[in-house]
């Protein structure tokens, strides 16, 4: 059922609330196909518009879910029908539960309805570092900063974070483990929510300053 093929992506997508980036490991065995479904449904569906791809505990990159979908649609016909038909379909359902359905019927139907696990088997390349190199070249963010702890980083922790050349920062967490599961400690970071932050701070400040004098 449509269900069957998308429960981990549907859960995904569920869970996202309000992020702007969510986080997959490849160490999973993860498909090309379902990277460009989950992309699909993260556009569509909530303000998810960056995929952190890690492997294990290491970094891998940082992509956008547009070029997700530009680079993988380019690679394959199905994938490139797929893209065709989410176009047509301007108007989203305000149910999410109900959009996701009609999504995943347009993807069952794109790969043959009976046999589109199968044929979506055929269709897949199971995601490997290199390959996500060679595909997304310079576009994949490879470097994170890697800072010790965000609650206290350092002024030159946030200039750092502030310098990096895109709106969403990949952070890795360095310091002592507070929770061993390393996944964790693979973050990202919203520029435009930390300057928003970093002004309150320096707004508050210089309220508790005119206080005090």
């Amino acid at each position: 059922s449509s269900s069957e093929i998308g429960a981990g992506i549907r859960r995904t997508i569920q869970d996202a609330g309000t992020q702007r980036a969510i986080k997959i490991n490849i160490l999973t065995k993860w498909w090309s196909t379902r990277l460009y479904l989950t992309s699909a449904l993260a556009e569509r569906l909530t303000q998810v518009r960056r995929i952190v791809i890690v492997r294990g505990d290491t970094f891998v990159g940082l992509l956008s879910t547009q070029r997700i979908l530009t680079t993988l649609a380019a690679h394959n016909n199905i994938l490139n029908a797929v893209a065709g038909k989410l176009q047509q379909r301007r108007v989203i359902l305000p149910d999410a539960e109900s959009e996701m359905n009609e999504v995943f019927a347009i993807w069952k139907a794109a790969f043959g309805s009976d046999k589109a696990r199968v044929n979506e088997e055929g269709a897949k390349v199971v995601l490997t570092v290199d390959i996500l190199r060679r595909w997304f070249g310079d576009a994949m963010l490879q470097q994170p900063v890697n800072v010790p702890d965000l609650a206290r980083a350092s002024v030159v922790d946030l200039l750092r974070i502030l310098d990096y050349p895109s709106e969403f920062v990949p952070v890795v967490l360095t310091g002592p483990a507070e929770q061993p599961d390393a996944f964790d400690r693979i973050k990202v970071v919203d520029k435009a929510a930390l300057n928003a932050q970093l002004a309150q701070s320096y707004i508050t400040e210089l309220m508790d300053r005119a206080r005090i004098a």
